[in-house]
């Protein structure tokens, strides 16, 4: 049996065109032109790189700061 935290967060998507990320700051990206359109990545002196490293082939048009995640303490599990 599987735990399930009753947690929700919400991502606030931010374009491109308005801010961008710290440098090296680790970030979801949001590029609708890949196969997998959300990805971990970071920006630097005007590019944009995948978490492996690699450039970003494709534009990226949003990114958000990331999930805190679960927070155990005061949290309410459920059972599933």
């Amino acid at each position: 049996m599987s735990e399930v935290i009753a947690d929700q967060e919400v991502i606030d998507w931010i374009s491109v065109d308005s801010a961008l990320p710290d440098a090296e700051e680790t970030v979801l990206t949001n590029v609708p032109e890949c196969g997998e359109p959300v990805w971990l990545g970071w920006y630097d002196e005007g590019v944009w790189y995948q978490i492996d490293g690699g450039e970003i082939a494709y534009p990226v048009v949003a990114w958000a700061k990331m999930p805190r995640g679960v927070l155990r303490e005061g949290k309410r599990a459920v059972a599933v």
